[in-house]
């Protein structure tokens, strides 16, 4: 794949992320007339993310994998895998959909590699356990052979921050960086859940008292 190249662009208010899969519903035309052309060629889009105020300059490949529903009105449903990131050089405002000059984005694992797998074990401890405590278990995350860079988007991808903040992290460059800041926001997470939880006991408790 040439290091820069001409793509069309979906601008959406959500974020996909290298390997991870992603369901899209597919209703206006211009949007139906580009994933159309995209399956004919075998080609991918590019998925960008669009706060509705602008549109980010780093998005990811989005490889359609199969068309996995389609309505009687000409609406579909359709089963994307995020492969490269992204970054525009220009946007073109062609018709009927815009598409965007890029360049693809190189990732830096990090000089210490031990460190980095350290990181990605606590963060992925952090997320099971958040997940575990409202009632959201995934225990097939612990079966799968998975890469610090694998898991370092996976947590993204999950929905557990919002989608400005998971561009941020789609945007950082270095695995050891992102991992980082992501144990950080997992453990306020954490945190967070904790005080719901001694609140729900004091609540318990008190009217324990007064019956």
């Amino acid at each position: 794949m040439r290091s820069k190249q001409i793509i069309p662009l979906f601008p959406l208010k959500i974020v996909l992320f290298p390997e991870m899969p992603l369901p899209l519903h597919i209703f206006e035309e211009k949007y139906k007339s580009m994933l159309r052309e995209c399956i004919r060629t075998r080609k991918p889009f590019g998925l960008i993310f669009d706060d509705g105020k602008r549109i980010s300059k780093v998005g990811c490949l989005a490889n359609i994998l199969k068309i996995t529903q389609k309505y009687e009105d000409g609406r579909f449903d359709i089963l994307v895998k995020g492969g490269k990131r992204f970054e525009t050089i220009r946007i073109i405002d062609s018709k009927p959909y815009l598409k965007a000059e890029i360049k693809f984005l190189k990732e830096d694992p990090g000089y210490n590699s031990y460190e980095v797998e350290q990181l990605a074990s606590e963060a992925l401890e952090l997320f099971i356990d958040i997940m575990r405590s409202v009632n959201l278990k995934n225990e097939s995350i612990l079966e799968e052979e998975l890469s610090a860079e694998n898991i370092s988007f996976i947590l993204p991808s999950s929905g557990i921050f919002p989608p400005e903040i998971g561009q941020k992290y789609l945007e950082i460059r270095s695995t050891k960086e992102r991992l980082g800041l992501e144990i950080k926001q997992l453990q306020q997470i954490k945190h967070k859940l904790k005080e719901v939880e001694n609140l729900e006991q004091a609540i318990r408790w008190r009217g324990f008292i007064l019956n």
